[in-house]
């Protein structure tokens, strides 16, 4: 109650990643939890949960895969924070293949695509309007990933 304005939206995004701890990494779980939020917050949650997905590992392709169609209209939201996390591992140097994993199952493009991308994303960001440049950056981000509608196949280590 205490939040206004974007900041709700980044806490949901901190939300999303904490389910994948919460929830214990169960994809059938974690749909069920976002479900039971309001629709206008669950492309938030479904972006964090992308980013702790990938970041964090811990399930095995199938539950992945799961995860993936659980998303449904929210697809192109999981993508985006999975794309995140594996800019996050480039640029700290410590790549994991749990993140190479989720970047082809999700993404459908390997760990480094998918920072690249968000780095080409991230290009000529407005400072200056009423959307803050971080959600542009996302909203990019997601945009390709909508396009995109079926990740192409990609090797799973």
């Amino acid at each position: 109650r205490r939040l206004a304005g974007y900041a709700r939206r980044v806490f949901d995004q901190g939300l999303g990643r904490s389910l994948w701890f919460v929830e214990g990494a169960d994809v059938t779980q974690i749909p069920a939890t976002i479900a039971a939020f309001s629709q206008a917050r669950r492309a938030d949650l479904w972006s964090g949960v992308g980013l702790a997905c990938a970041y964090a590992g811990g399930v095995e392709p199938a539950a992945l895969e799961a995860l993936r169609e659980a998303a449904g209209a929210f697809r192109a939201h999981l993508a985006q924070g999975v794309a995140f996390a594996a800019q996050a591992r480039r640029h700290a140097g410590n790549p994991a293949s749990h993140t190479e994993r989720a970047s082809a199952i999700v993404c459908g493009l390997c760990a480094d695509e998918a920072a690249a991308l968000t780095d080409r994303a991230m290009q000529a960001l407005p400072f200056d309007g009423a959307v803050p440049a971080y959600e542009v950056w996302r909203r990019r981000i997601q945009a390709h990933f909508a396009q995109a509608r079926t990740p192409r196949p990609v090797f799973v280590p």
